[in-house]
């Protein structure tokens, strides 16, 4: 009972008394705390009743122990200082983070890092480094993340420990992909899918197919990444993990919705979202929230797609999700704009690019940059937006998103336009169509060809025109835009 006592007050029993020997005389007298007493305990009568049943004195009078406390909740070391198990405190941080109460985590983290050093515990070691590095992660403070992860990862690997040094790995991958060090992230997930296959932890094979997944999309290998998360839904329903079914089915829906497979897209994510808040992961149930905003914004379901993400923002907000809280920021800021909303659109957008600059996510800052960008042209502003928009570009080029790359160079056709800048106008339409035409992209390519045909029209140039046009529109109707 006294391990149940501590996990919920984060307190020991007689935690102010030094000596063991002092601890069973109160005890074998009846001195016991005085639990009701205690206000975290006070929410929870009946839990305190049967702590009671189990102190009594007279064997007799007890209810039948089922199970005993299998680690100690104290021991005495030099000084007088009290030790909890490791292992223990690692229990009480992993509980603190799945309630996204990461205060109360790393205090446990910390503690535990404490007593498995002092007591040479070098698996909890590792442990506590990885607890902690997944809630700097989330804090998205990237570098005391990968510092924590790289040092579990020393360890697992002086201990003989292949699981944990996959563990560790994964998490390391995790972090380069959100700094955008694709081939980073892609060798350290290689590395770990190659040990946890040849262990055989399915869990395992399929977080790293995950991330492997992710890296594909970012890249826009879009048969890889499909291939990738169908792999890990497959694995996480045969295992019966509604978790990391849920999160597959969130990847799935982001590789439809690049591809402008909307109804798939919109699919995946209602039965991500359905998953999500079913089990209370507030994080999934953003996260899904956030696709459907992407999808509904793309049918021009305006009403359901702010709805959506305003919601996605409050809860990425509440549990300290900096990076989430901007990326809905930034969609939220292209709704204002088509809206034209550019007030609200340009502060959502400036929001967004402040919190990527700080967290040091380049792929967030460039669409950031992006959206400012055409508020910037939507006010004539033409020179902000040239200068905001070649940023951009530059930014997705240098990370490899093509995409990202594409759609800076479409927005720059449209101010070289608006400036009569024809021939820079014509390169950037060009370029952008190229890449999107390279990666699939088929709503990009007809966009790009729309700016074409316009620019081609402005030059007296019909034919050129017309055709441009006529593929614009070819396009258009095969995927469904009837916009």
């Amino acid at each position: 009972m006294f391990r149940y006592v501590q996990i919920i007050t984060g307190k020991i029993p007689f935690e102010e008394l030094s000596w063991d020997k002092t601890v069973i005389l109160r005890v074998t007298t009846g001195a016991l705390p005085a639990i009701r007493e205690e206000a975290q305990l006070s929410l929870v009568l009946k839990l305190c009743a049967l702590m009671s049943d189990c102190w009594k004195g007279d064997p007799a009078q007890r209810i039948d122990a089922v199970h005993k406390p299998s680690i100690a909740p104290s021991d005495s070391v030099a000084g007088g200082s009290k030790i909890r198990s490791a292992e223990l405190l690692l229990q009480l941080g992993e509980m603190y983070r799945l309630q996204d109460n990461t205060a109360m985590s790393n205090t446990y983290y910390k503690n535990a890092l404490n007593v498995a050093s002092q007591t040479n515990n070098h698996s909890a070691m590792a442990g506590a480094l990885i607890g902690l590095g997944e809630n700097y992660r989330t804090q998205s403070t990237n570098h005391e993340a990968e510092k924590a992860f790289i040092q579990a990862q020393d360890i697992y690997a002086r201990i003989g420990n292949d699981v944990g040094g996959a563990d560790a790995l994964n998490c390391l991958g995790q972090i380069y992909r959100t700094q955008s060090r694709n081939q980073e992230a892609e060798k350290a997930f290689r590395e770990a899918h190659e040990i946890y296959a040849r262990t055989g932890s399915d869990v395992g094979v399929a977080n790293a197919l995950d991330g492997l997944g992710q890296i594909y999309r970012t890249q826009s290998r879009h048969q890889e990444a499909e291939k990738t998360f169908r792999e890990v839904h497959e694995i996480h329903v045969r295992m019966g993990n509604d978790l990391g079914a849920a999160y597959a089915l969130d990847g799935l829906g982001q590789i439809y919705r690049d591809q402008c497979r909307n109804p798939e897209a919109e699919k995946a994510f209602r039965e991500a979202h359905e998953i999500h808040a079913r089990i209370g992961n507030d994080g999934g149930t953003a996260s899904a929230l956030d696709g459907l905003g992407h999808i509904y914004r793309a049918q021009s379901r305006n009403q359901e797609a702010e709805k959506a993400l305003r919601k996605a923002h409050g809860i990425h907000a509440r549990i300290g999700n900096d990076l989430g809280a901007a990326n809905a920021l930034n969609v939220l800021g292209h709704i204002y704009r088509s809206q034209s909303r550019n007030q609200e659109a340009e502060k959502a957008f400036t929001e967004a690019h402040e919190i990527q600059v700080r967290i040091g996510h380049d792929l967030g800052a460039a669409n950031a940059l992006g959206g400012l960008g055409q508020v910037y042209y939507s006010q004539s502003r033409y020179q902000e937006a040239e200068k905001t928009l070649r940023k951009a570009h530059g930014i997705h080029a240098r990370i490899g998103n093509d995409i990202g790359a594409a759609n800076a160079l479409g927005a720059l056709g449209h101010v070289y336009h608006a400036e009569s800048r024809y021939q820079e106008a014509g390169k950037a339409f060009r370029g952008a169509h190229e890449i999107h035409g390279r990666i699939g992209n088929g709503l990009g390519m007809a966009n790009a060809l729309g700016g074409l045909g316009q620019v081609y029209y402005r030059q007296s140039r019909y034919q050129d025109a017309e055709k441009a046009f006529r593929e614009s529109h070819e396009i258009h109707a095969r995927i469904g835009n009837d916009l």
